[in-house]
């Protein structure tokens, strides 16, 4: 994916969580939201993950696992918080971790 589709799916992706603020408001859990959110990727189409399970390895070893809320087309975590912020960050596969995560943090 290049650049500029990155750029398309972050503008809907942020368009998407602003939809679901807009309409469920402020104050409830996080997994409400996140519940809420896949129902409007569901609703436009956008391909995701929920609560997918990436092993932390330190020297060769399983330390522990990270899982992020939701992963969107493979490229980009997000993570909903309560205090009406989202971050994304753009993913790269790694040949010792699942994901390194980099780059974009968009607060609304």
């Amino acid at each position: 994916m290049d650049v500029n589709q990155t750029e398309v799916l972050v503008f809907k992706i942020v368009g998407a969580a602003m939809t679901v603020h807009n309409t469920i408001g402020h104050g409830l859990r996080e997994k409400t939201y996140e519940r809420a959110l896949v129902v409007e990727f569901q609703h436009l189409g956008i391909s995701y993950d929920q609560q997918h399970r990436h092993p932390v390895p330190y020297r060769n070893v399983k330390v522990d696992e990270y899982i992020p809320g939701l992963e969107v087309e493979d490229l980009i975590v997000v993570v909903q918080r309560s205090s009406h912020r989202f971050m994304m960050t753009t993913s790269a596969k790694s040949s010792t971790t699942s994901r390194s995560q980099v780059k974009t943090l968009v607060s609304s």
